[in-house]
């Protein structure tokens, strides 16, 4: 069974390879540009993964994870960020960022220094639930 994963992305460019990176092996990828309607996929449909740029323009991503692990029924559902291409502050907090990622809910925060479909596929698939098969070479 291949996973379906919702994508919080506002970036049309990144959002098109990241659609790429997870479709291409086979996984069911839904892109949302905002997070109004990130939230009312989540809340209508099973999400098996939320994955989520952590430079978000609109909102700051760690309020869209606390609005969808507040969501009923969905606070199990993995939530990951990703940063592709980061700056160098982003770099230079990135662990910082990771714990406190973690601690507010999130399953990982992936920062990839160019973009790497391949590689970003494994990240995100390891944090999909057990039963789920893992397509990524």
């Amino acid at each position: 069974m291949s996973g379906k994963i919702l994508a919080l992305e506002e970036d049309r460019k990144v959002a098109m390879e990241l659609s790429q990176a997870l479709e291409t092996p086979g996984h069911h990828l839904i892109h949302m540009g905002d997070i109004g309607s990130a939230v009312e996929c989540l809340q209508e449909n099973h999400i098996d993964l939320v994955a989520c740029d952590i430079h978000l323009r609109s909102i700051s991503a760690f309020e869209f994870l606390k609005e969808a692990k507040s969501i009923p029924g969905k606070k199990d559902v993995p939530f990951v960020f990703y940063s592709i291409d980061p700056s160098e502050f982003t770099r230079a907090l990135s662990a910082s960022l990771r714990e406190a990622a973690i601690k507010l809910g999130a399953a990982d925060l992936i920062v990839l220094e160019t973009f790497e479909a391949t590689e970003l596929c494994r990240a995100i698939e390891r944090h999909l639930p057990a039963g789920i098969e893992r397509r990524c070479a």
